[in-house]
């Protein structure tokens, strides 16, 4: 199935003009023609048959024909992560848009190995990753922040749960079975070399946070944070929302 994220508003015979990577994306890729059909989506209209009436080099026009669905959003989860190389994070990223995650937090912390980011590049992977999986919306990716300034702007009714590989801690699931399916939710994953002892007691001094165990083994950072959330989606999952 065919997918276009679109921002406009959505209705019954809109005529509108493309951008231009999705002309590219059509022309291209789809080796699409005048008269094909595809879905047009976006978070407040839900989900849009559309036909293409015009399509140039520079220019492209669609026209809706039919409504097909309305727009559900999955549960609110923030994923805050230390940066990781970027191949790693890129799927990451992927996968986590794939599984519901609503609200990305790139952090630096003390033993990261990496400084910088890509931010056009992430921002593709998630509206790629959006219009494959059917989801309506296309999360955000906040700028990149260091973990006490990140701390300082969370809402502290929202739980904090932050997945450590040593320590004595909760299961996660355990820690889970006392929350709301409808509330908001973070989850906190640390770098490759794990966090400092400095930023364990910035942690432990804020109220919302809640430290858990993902299992015996130690994993690496891209499979600890989309173990966490799907650990939560099958605790709360899109269908009870």
């Amino acid at each position: 199935m065919v997918r276009l994220y679109c921002p406009h508003n959505l209705f019954l015979n809109l005529e509108l003009s493309l951008d231009e990577k999705q002309i590219h994306y059509l022309r291209h890729v789809l080796r699409a023609t005048v008269g094909h059909r595809f879905n047009v989506f976006n978070e407040r209209d839900g989900e849009w048959l559309a036909e293409i009436t015009a399509l140039a080099k520079a220019e492209a026009e669609i026209k809706v024909i039919s409504h097909l669905r309305p727009a559900t959003l999955p549960p609110d989860i923030s994923l805050v992560f230390a940066l990781i190389k970027h191949d790693p994070l890129s799927f990451l990223i992927e996968k986590a848009t794939e599984l519901g995650v609503r609200q990305f937090y790139p952090i630096t912390t003390d033993r990261c190995n990496i400084s910088r980011l890509n931010e056009d590049r992430l921002k593709s992977n998630i509206l790629d990753a959006s219009q494959q999986c059917e989801r309506f919306d296309i999360p955000t990716l906040h700028p990149l922040n260091t973990l006490k300034k990140t701390l300082s702007a969370w809402l502290p009714a929202v739980p904090l749960f932050v997945c450590q590989e040593r320590g004595e801690a909760a299961p996660l699931l355990q820690k889970l079975s006392t929350l709301s399916t409808s509330d908001p939710i973070g989850f906190l994953i640390g770098p490759e070399g794990g966090l400092s002892e400095a930023e364990m007691a910035v942690l432990n001094a804020v109220s919302f946070t809640r430290f858990v165990k993902l299992g015996s083994r130690i994993l690496r950072a891209e499979t600890a944070a989309l173990s966490a959330v799907a650990c939560y989606q099958a605790f709360a999952g899109d269908w009870k929302v």
